[in-house]
């Protein structure tokens, strides 16, 4: 055996065991993320309950102003 070679490692292997702490992180983890979905979903809702009644505000008013334009022009 030559004692000048040095050790090499060739290769890199990720272990991940599955310890207490290693539960533990990733559930940590995971809660922090569906925390963070669940705010987006809330927004994203609210969003578009602000937009549906702002098309509905809209349509009322649009509707308003044609039956006063018929009334005016039924006036004539």
């Amino acid at each position: 055996m030559d004692k000048d070679k040095i050790f090499e490692i060739k290769d890199s292997i990720k272990v991940e065991g599955i310890t207490d702490d290693y539960v533990w992180w990733h559930k940590e983890k995971l809660l922090l993320q569906m925390k963070s979905w669940e705010f987006d979903f809330k927004r994203m809702c609210e969003v578009m309950e602000a937009r549906h009644n702002e098309h509905l505000k809209m349509i009322e008013d649009l509707l308003r102003e044609i039956k006063q334009l018929k009334k005016e022009k039924a006036d004539e």
